[in-house]
């Protein structure tokens, strides 16, 4: 039987055909029931969607009876029972069919009677197929994943809620029921966690409405337990704001842990860090930063403003502990160095470290550590330095004394014999040189040791002064050195011509000045006041000082000068020396005349010619100052007044 033959339907006509193609682009197969027959008629589409062919099974009810799921078809019917009692105004019904393949497909059907008869008996009814398959897949996956979504929400050992924007709840996984002890689905959020009679003082509502996600750590009024909640705006699909989902959790515990270490922290003076390498950022507790006399900074801070506070001289040590603990090296770091404090104090910091995360490549991600200040450890550590140094010198400058007087007792036996005996000699010339002189006349040229009688005359004298004159200085030098090593002070009531030091010292020094430089020059006012003191003491505080603006020097062409005048409204003589070497720079400046500082200790430099020139200095009621710019030189003055007789003022 045709299935044209029985339908109203007629896709010949043009109407129709519409209607078909459209029907056949939206996946719908057509069917047409005349129900006191039970004939039916089936469009091409309700076969292909079965995997039929058109036409392939007689359109009747029984065909599509015989299709339907067992399970789904005494619902279906009831359902087609209903309308047709016009109990329901249309059918409606989602049902499995069979395929000719085999396996089963979900179809929506839905149908209306067309026609009654005179008695409201239905006649004919007409409705449509359409496969929801995919649909129904793809509902069986999302039912799925809800299911599985809702099973980590109720087994989540925290508190999952929503509330809308006036805080009504609307919905709670099962720990929260737990904990209050009973459903609180639309109650207020603010009394069934806190009980409190209005919201929040730290209520983030206004912020996720606006599209934020908050997260903030509050402790409850209601158990003051300690509890981090998580705040998401939820979106409607016309991207409008109008709930938000609340994760919390308890994280007392944590709480407890983080107070006690802060505790421990402050009661040992350390310093927390924590550095996220890959962002370049880096957290650092509030103890670090009042260790440097800065107030504590909260959000986390670049990297490089670290990197920049560390002293330069440091930079190579802490950078490459540093890099040998990103590239895996190393896994822990220890490394002390000086960290600029808000004052511009360099503050000697110790800092500890360890790798917490590395990437696949064994690159750290993430490195956490302590600092703590040893400043006064430093300090410490560099007094007992000192203190040795002292020590060590101070038993020297004992085996010295001891050696001076032996080597002065076994030089001045000698030196006696020749100052005694260089008198003799110079007499027994005088007296030869005219007998000597006679007997040229006499018997012509002569000559004595290589010396004919011209020589002898001329050098002879200069001879025995120069054997006198060494003599003394020798004797001298035996005295100074002899002073220097006895603790009783030297004679300081010998008048002194400024003058005279300057160039006795410049003499001492010309073997180096030579060396060292070609702008050599003195400016020295003549006929200055006479000072008291002593001249070997005053001849050391030059010699010092013209020796250091010598080392300074790194150029020929780098001048020295000495200058020496009265300043009437003083009435003080002011001595200058100045250099144009490289200069000291301003943080040693002031420690350059403690004893035993030096910055050349790799040239034997003991520390205690500045030390001891200031003293001397002190000794003879004089001020030392000095200046000195790095790479431009250096300038010291020394004053003397010119009246004695008041009390010691305060020196360099």
């Amino acid at each position: 039987m045709s299935s044209k033959k029985h339908s109203s339907l007629d896709f010949g006509n043009s109407s129709d055909k519409r209607i078909s193609q459209a029907l056949d682009v939206a996946n719908i197969g057509v069917w047409e029931w005349h129900i006191p027959t039970g004939r039916a008629f089936f469009s091409p589409r309700y076969y292909e969607m079965l995997g039929y062919e058109p036409y392939e099974l007689p359109p009747s009810y029984e065909t599509w009876a015989n299709l339907l799921h067992p399970d789904d078809l005494h619902q279906t019917e009831e359902t087609i029972q209903a309308h047709l009692e016009q109990k329901k105004p249309e059918y409606t019904v989602e049902f499995r069919m069979k395929t000719k393949q085999g396996p089963w497909c979900w179809i929506m059907g839905r149908g209306k009677v067309i026609e009654r008869d005179n008695q409201e008996r239905p006649v004919r009814m007409v409705g449509v197929h359409v496969d929801i398959d995919d649909l129904k897949k793809v509902e069986y996956k999302l039912l799925e994943k809800q299911s599985q979504l809702n099973g980590i929400l109720q087994a989540f050992n925290g508190i999952i809620y929503t509330c809308n924007k006036d805080h009504v709840i609307e919905f709670t996984n099962r720990s929260f029921e737990e904990i209050a002890g009973r459903n609180v689905v639309g109650e207020l959020c603010y009394e069934a966690q806190h009980d409190l009679k209005e919201p929040c003082s730290w209520c983030v509502m206004d912020r996720v409405l606006d599209g934020e996600t908050v997260a903030i750590e509050v402790q409850s009024p209601r158990n003051n337990r300690w509890y981090l909640t998580i705040n998401n705006p939820i979106y409607e699909p016309d991207g409008s704001i109008i709930k938000k989902q609340a994760t919390i959790i308890d994280i007392t515990d944590r709480k407890l842990i983080e107070e006690r270490l802060e505790l421990v922290l402050e009661s040992t003076s350390d310093g927390l860090w924590d550095w996220d390498v890959k962002a370049g950022e880096a957290y650092f507790s509030p103890r670090f930063f009042t260790m440097l006399g800065y107030d504590p900074v909260e959000p986390p801070i670049p990297y490089e403003s670290w990197r920049n506070q560390i002293y330069r001289d440091d930079h190579e040590a802490v950078f490459q502990v540093i890099d040998d603990l990103i590239t895996g090296k190393k896994d822990r770091l220890e490394v002390a160095y000086r960290l600029k404090s808000k004052t511009g104090e360099w503050r000697w910091i110790l800092g500890r470290g360890k790798v917490v995360k590395r990437d696949r490549s064994g690159q750290a991600e993430r490195i956490v550590g302590t600092q703590i200040d040893i400043t006064e450890r430093k300090r410490e550590e560099e007094t007992a330095k000192q203190n040795r140094e002292k020590m060590l010198q101070a038993a020297k400058m004992v085996s010295l004394g001891t050696i001076v007087s032996g080597v002065s007792h076994e030089i001045n036996n000698p030196l006696s014999f020749i100052t005694l005996n260089a008198p003799i000699l110079s007499k027994i010339w005088n007296d030869l040189e005219p007998m000597l002189a006679e007997h040229r006349q006499a018997f012509g040229e002569f000559s004595a040791g290589g010396f004919d009688y011209v020589e002898l005359k001329e050098e002879v004298p200069k001879l025995l002064d120069y054997i006198t004159k060494g003599a003394q200085r020798v004797k001298k030098i035996t005295a100074d050195l002899q002073s220097y090593a006895r603790e009783n002070p030297a004679e300081m009531n010998q008048e002194l011509d400024i003058n005279n030091v300057i160039e006795k010292a410049h003499v001492l020094t010309t073997n180096m000045i030579t060396k060292s430089t070609d702008c050599y020059s003195m400016t020295l006012q003549p006929d200055l006041p006479l000072l008291s003191g002593n001249l070997q003491r005053m001849e050391q505080v030059l010699i010092n000082l013209i020796t250091n603006a010598c080392q300074s020097l790194s150029d020929r062409g780098q001048a020295i000068h000495i200058q020496s005048q009265y300043v009437p409204e003083t009435e003080r003589i002011l001595l200058t020396i100045e250099d144009q070497g490289m200069g000291i720079e301003p943080d040693v400046l002031p420690h350059i005349t403690d004893p035993f500082f030096t910055t050349r200790r790799d040239n034997a430099a003991t520390g205690l010619g500045l030390s001891v020139a200031a003293g001397i200095v002190k000794d003879h009621n004089g001020l030392m100052t000095f200046e000195s710019k790095p790479g431009k030189g250096t300038k010291v003055e020394i004053s003397f007044p010119v009246d004695t007789s008041g009390e010691v003022e305060e020196g360099s």
